[in-house]
């Protein structure tokens, strides 16, 4: 099954804010990498995917378009 780390209860933005920032955050399963980032949004295959509850992943949804939406318009005003 695809899907993406955004709709996992292993998945958290909390951890490191600069890189939420980016749209990437920490999976609770790679403890030993502690550098290591997943991408919120890429759709990929994942075995120990656990789907989170609704209001939660619809918050992460939010959270990221709207810092989405912040970079481009950075980006549109330089």
């Amino acid at each position: 099954m695809t899907v993406q780390c955004v709709s996992c209860r292993l998945f958290s933005l909390q951890k490191h804010a600069g890189m939420a920032e980016q749209g990437f955050g920490k999976c609770s399963l790679d403890v030993d990498h502690p550098g290591k980032f997943q991408s919120a949004t890429f759709r990929r295959f994942c075995p120990d995917f656990a789907e989170a509850l609704g209001p939660v992943v619809e918050k992460r949804a939010v959270w990221l378009r709207e810092r989405q939406e912040e970079r481009r318009s950075w980006c549109s005003t330089s």
